[in-house]
Order: structure tokens, then C-alpha cells, then sequence
């Protein structure tokens, strides 16, 4: 429940649920929510390349299915045992179709040619199963078993989309064996493959119904992978051809020429992809097209059979001519690709972005989401994952960067703007104070070296870069007030055993280092950085055994005091007069009042009853009133409002769809 409390009120109770403060706060706090919140799914446009719409569907968005007329999507959610059914051109959901009572988890989903039926393939009770909804009233109106069997733990979709034949009579399903299942009698035949469908992939019919094309990883282990293509008779009911890669050289799905005479499949080896074009008639490897770096999982054609859509693992997809295997455009999604459909029209590419996150945005004066935006992937999970949720100092731009990739947000207008693929492990991120540009932090990119990547957010283009040196070892990253200078928190080992704490100053303007600035004689690791108004004085958090916050000046290039404080975190806050710093400390859980005027630090207590650990995340209001801290294994933000002395108190929580340790606050 909520409670209102007067200003005079305010400070005398602390109540468990949230307690509203003053009116004047920040109009909204970000937060990340991991995993069990809805998925996304992308919508590129062909003659674009550029993510237009980014749908949200269930958890754990597997497949989609599209009409013939484009208007309505059916996208399978695996984890929430569920399809929801889109409005195509509003994103807005009109049914959801529930399969939990049937306790099926439905991966993949197909329409009959004339829109009628939807066919679902799902995991249930360890089988694979095939479910039949009636479009007209989203009613289920079979449920078959097959022998097929599903493995007990999937990761994420272990088995591909099924496919269906051109006059609806036959769902085709590549599972632990392929299977030609009867839409009318429910019968199910099976073509053997001698060695085995071990981890199956993709499977594709030719237009005539005459051949599929089978994709599948063999063997047990990840390292002892080997891909197996395999094209099979439906006629005759055999195998006709298999071919089989090296020892970890993985396939991923297929998809077939629209006049049926090429197959096209992902092959990975040595963590590069290419695509490989096998000729049916004379059902031999023809060539290969060169993808570049990753891993591609799914693939799909054009109607028009002139291009080729490969989905990337690292949500990447890449499209190309399928003539001569020319990249045309890479475009950035939001979550694990495990499936991609082009609309019948060939105008849209979807992308379910299986394990999607959701940016929620708080409303400070009810404690309520207001309203959630897809973002990044985080991986499978936000406990120990390094992920970072940054804001411009104007508001209007939200970056959220993950595992693979970084999206941005607009936040006056509440959409994504697209997403950017990392093009090496993450390590920070600031944004220029108008949200134009953004500064990743990057470890082992060309090289091996760390980098500094420039990102116009606008055009999702990188527009610059800095390679550091092999003695660099980044930290976090803060900009200045008027975005000349980005600082960059380090340590600074030039030798083995031999490391010095540094903060890095970069000019924006010339992407140069222009200062290494010593921050102590002691090897430690530096973390949050917070930057005056002015740009003259940097406050830099020292992590784990260092037991300090340096004072920098900036102009001389050095440390002028260090505050002694607990083990600190990756964030600190400056109070908007300058007087206070609020410091997270991971040596008790708790954070910390630092008064600059004394530079004594005083603890401050966690909520009244409230379980607590691992507070990774907070974030102070643009007006210093109010606090939110956040947690890696608590789904809620505890929040505080602040004494003019800066003393917080606390008013309750705020409860969230998961735990998170990102959380700011901006003023849209």
C-alpha cells in the first residue's frame, strides 16, 4: 500500500511500504530488470536496415509468426508458456494465448497458408509437442505428443522453428529426429538420419515440397561440436546427402531459395561465421560468404530470394546478397537471436530477442512504473554480470550497455533509439552531457587492448576511437560538465607487481590522454568517479582495500586531500549544492555521508527491517532530495529522502520485476 505523509510527517515514521516525499523531484529513476520481465522483439525495415519498432511480447520470446497481410504477429514465449498476438502496426498486444495449463513451453510457431490455424511446437513433460489454436478465437484446439524428447534443461531454445509445407497439410519439425507431422489425421512420420540428431538447428522445405534441408551440431560436449548438414527426400522418405564439418565448427539454421535451388546455412569456426550455399540439384557445397566475426545461429531469405538475413548470437543481424554474399548492413537487436521471420511482403524482419531486458521508469511521486522500454541483453542472469545504466546530464538520453551490446534510449519521447553491437568486453560508459555521443569503455578490442569507443547516438555509428595501452586497466568513466574531457579511473600497470591508481583525462575533442593523474603511492583499484558544476575537482572512489575517496584537481593535476571511507563501490554521488558525497561500501553493505566541509564520513543505517546485501547501485535526484538504492539480489530499491544537512532518512521500498545494481535519475 502506499501512504502519503505530510513534509512535517515525514521524518517522524518510517514506514515499510514506500512513503511519498516532496513534489519537486526529478520527474523519473531508471532502473534495469533482468530475465523475468517481458522480451522484446525487433522489427528492422529492408530498405532501411534500421530497428523502427521494438515490440514487447511475453518472457522469453523464442519465434514469430507473421499473416500474409502483415497486420498481426504470433510470438512464442517459452518461458511464460504463453503466445502473444501483436498488433503489427501499433506493437500493442490484442490476446494472449495461454498454454501453462497444458504445461507447454512453446519455441517455435507457423500459420497455415490461409491465416487459420496457428501451429505451435512446445516442450512438454519432456516431449516435444505440437499444438494447434484456432486464429479466429485464439482457442487451442489440439495438443499431440510426439516421441521426440526435449532436453530437461534448455539454453536457451535448443530446438528450431518448425516450418510448414505450401498447402498446410504438413508441419515439418527437426527436434531429437525429423518429423513430418499431418495437420488433419495428426500422424507423424519420421525420416532417419544415421547418426543422430544430436543439437538440431534449422530445418527448410523447397517450394515444391520435394526436399528438406536439416541443420544439427553433433557429439557431447561444446569443444567436440561438429555441424552436419543433411538434405533429405520427402518423397522417397531418405537421406540423401550429409555432410559433416570439423571438430568445433558449429551450423546454424537453414533456409532455402525461394525457387528451391540453393540451401543456406551459418557455419562457425575459430569465432568466425560465414554462410554456406549448398546447390540441391547437385546437392553439392557451392561456396561460402564470408560474415565476419560471431557466431550466426538463424537465418532467413527474402521473398524475393535476393538477400539473406543472418542473425548473430551477439544480436547482430547481418544482411547480405545472396548472389554474391555482399554485406549490405549490420543491424543491432536487443536479446539472444534463436529465430528470425521476414513478413511475407519482404518489407519487415523480426527478431525475437529471447532474454531481452526492460528499462522501467519510476515515477518518484507514486513509487509506481510508469512505463518500461526494451533495452540490452544482460545475459542470463544480473548477480555478478558487469553491466552499466547511464544518463546524459540533460535527461533526454538513457544508454544502457550489457553483455553485447549498448542501447539507447530517448526519454522524452519513451522509445528505444536502436542498439549497438559490443565490439569487445565491457568495461564503463559515460554519455556528452546533450546525450549525442557515448564513450564506451573497452578491454582486449584491436590488439588486445583496451579502447575508448565514440557512439553517435543518433546515427548508432562509431564515430571515433582511442586504443589505451597494455598498461591500462580501466575502471569506471565520468564526463565533465561540458563534455571536453572524459575521465577514466585505472590502474596503471606497466610492470608485473608493479600498478599505480590513476585517473585518465581524455580530450573529447582530439580523443587524446592528456593527463595520467596519480591518485596514491599504494596499489589499489579505483572506482566511481564524480565530477564538481564546475569541472575543476574530481572525486575518485577507491575499491575494495583502499579505504579512500581522493580529492583531484583537475587544472594542477593532482590530489590535493583523500577522505577516509569505506571499501568503496562503483558509484558515488555529489550533492547538487557540492557539499555532501554519498558512497556506496561494499565492506558492510551500506553507504556512507561524506560532509566535504569536515571530510568526515558518517555511516548510514540500511531500512528498518529490510534484508539486505550486495547494494551495488544508487542514484541521487537532479535536486539532491532523494535517494534510490539498489541491490544484485533483492527485487526492490530502498529509497531515502534527505535533511537539508544531507542526512537521508529512510521512507520504504519500491518493489521491481527483478534485482538490479543500475538505477539513475533524469528529468524527463
Amino acid at each position: 500500500m502506499l501512504y502519503r505523509l505530510t513534509l512535517s510527517m515525514l521524518f517522524l515514521c518510517a514506514c515499510g511500504a514506500f512513503i511519498v516525499p516532496p513534489p519537486a523531484l526529478a520527474s523519473h529513476a531508471y532502473v534495469m530488470s533482468c530475465c523475468s520481465v517481458p522480451s522484446a522483439v525487433s522489427v528492422i525495415d529492408r530498405a532501411t536496415h534500421l530497428v523502427t519498432q521494438t515490440l514487447i511480447a511475453g518472457q522469453g520470446a523464442a519465434d514469430v509468426a507473421v499473416t500474409l497481410d502483415g497486420k498481426t504477429l504470433y510470438v512464442a514465449n517459452a518461458t511464460d508458456s504463453s503466445i502473444s498476438v501483436l498488433d503489427a502496426t501499433t506493437g500493442i498486444t490484442t490476446a494472449s494465448i495461454s498454454l501453462s495449463s497444458y504445461g507447454a513451453s512453446p519455441y517455435g510457431v507457423v500459420l497455415s497458408p490461409d491465416g487459420s490455424q496457428l501451429y505451435v511446437t512446445a516442450a512438454q513433460s519432456g516431449h516435444v509437442s505440437v499444438l494447434g489454436v484456432t486464429t479466429a478465437n485464439n482457442t487451442l484446439q489440439f495438443d499431440v505428443q510426439t516421441n521426440a524428447t526435449y532436453p530437461p534443461d534448455p539454453s536457451p531454445i535448443p530446438f528450431p522453428p518448425p516450418v510448414i509445407s505450401g498447402d498446410g497439410g504438413t508441419v515439418y519439425i527437426l527436434a531429437s529426429e525429423f518429423m513430418m507431422f499431418d495437420t488433419s489425421s495428426f500422424a507423424i512420420q519420421t525420416i532417419s538420419i544415421p547418426s543422430g540428431v544430436k543439437h538440431p538447428q534449422g530445418v527448410a522445405i523447397t517450394s515444391d515440397g520435394a526436399y528438406a534441408a536439416v541443420t544439427f551440431n553433433a557429439a557431447g560436449t561444446f569443444a567436440d561440436y561438429s555441424g552436419q548438414f543433411a538434405l533429405l527426400d520427402l518423397n522417397a522418405l531418405t537421406l540423401v546427402k550429409q555432410i559433416g564439418f570439423p571438430s568445433a565448427a558449429t551450423v546454424g539454421g537453414v533456409a532455402v531459395s525461394p525457387d528451391g535451388s540453393r540451401a543456406y546455412f551459418p557455419m562457425n569456426d575459430a569465432g568466425d561465421t560465414a554462410v554456406a550455399v549448398f546447390n540441391i540439384g547437385s546437392q553439392k557445397l557451392e561456396k561460402s560468404f564470408p560474415a565476419g566475426a560471431g557466431s550466426g545461429e538463424a537465418i532467413a531469405v527474402s521473398p524475393d530470394g535476393s538477400e539473406i538475413e543472418l542473425g548473430e548470437y551477439n544480436t547482430l543481424v547481418v544482411s547480405m546478397q545472396a548472389a554474391t554474399g555482399a554485406i549490405t548492413a549490420q543491424t543491432g537487436t536487443l536479446g539472444y537471436t534463436a529465430a528470425l521471420t521476414v513478413s511475407p511482403n519482404g518489407a519487415s524482419i523480426y527478431v525475437p530477442n529471447y532474454g531481452s531486458s526492460m528499462i522501467e521508469a519510476i515515477d518518484p511521486q507514486d513509487s509506481q512504473i510508469a512505463y518500461q522500454i526494451p533495452g540490452g541483453w544482460l545475459g542470463y542472469g544480473i548477480y555478478d554480470t558487469k553491466y552499466a545504466l547511464a544518463v546524459s546530464a540533460d535527461g533526454r538520453s538513457l544508454a544502457l550497455a550489457g553483455l553485447l551490446n549498448v542501447a539507447f534510449v530517448d526519454t522524452v519521447r519513451q522509445r528505444l533509439i536502436g542498439a549497438v553491437p559490443l565490439a569487445g568486453p565491457f568495461d564503463s560508459l559515460a554519455l556528452s552531457p546533450h546525450g549525442d555521443r557515448a564513450y564506451l569503455v573497452l578491454g582486449a578490442v584491436s590488439g588486445g587492448l583496451p579502447q575508448v569507443q565514440v557512439i553517435d547516438t543518433s546515427t548508432l555509428q562509431v564515430t571515433g576511437s582511442l586504443s589505451l595501452t597494455a598498461a591500462d586497466q580501466p575502471a569506471q568513466s565520468a564526463m565533465s560538465p561540458d563534455g571536453s574531457n572524459l575521465y577514466i579511473s585505472e590502474r596503471n600497470c606497466p610492470s608485473s607487481g608493479s600498478c599505480v591508481p590513476e585517473l585518465l583525462a581524455i580530450d573529447t575533442a582530439t580523443m587524446q590522454v592528456t593527463q595520467g593523474i596519480a591518485l596514491s603511492t599504494d596499489d589499489f583499484t579505483p572506482g566511481g568517479i564524480a565530477i564538481s558544476r564546475d569541472g575543476a575537482t574530481a572525486y575518485v572512489e577507491g575499491l575494495y582495500y583502499s579505504g579512500g575517496i581522493s580529492i583531484v584537481d583537475l587544472a594542477q593535476g593532482e590530489v590535493t586531500a583523500t577522505i577516509s571511507a569505506q571499501n568503496g563501490g562503483p558509484v558515488i554521488a555529489l550533492s547538487p549544492d557540492q557539499r555532501f558525497i554519498y558512497n556506496m561500501a561494499w565492506s558492510n553493505y551500506g553507504y556512507y555521508l561524506i560532509d566535504l566541509a569536515t571530510q568526515q564520513s558518517t555511516g548510514e543505517p540500511s531500512g528498518p527491517g529490510i534484508y539486505w546485501e550486495y547494494e551495488t547501485g544508487m542514484a541521487l535526484s537532479p535536486n539532491g532530495r532523494l535517494i534510490y538504492i539498489s541491490s544484485e539480489t533483492e527485487a526492490y530499491l530502498q529509497a531515502f529522502a534527505t535533511y537539508p544537512n544531507g542526512t537521508p532518512v529512510f521512507l520504504g521500498t519500491i518493489t521491481l520485476p527483478s534485482a538490479t545494481d543500475g538505477v539513475v535519475f533524469a528529468q524527463f
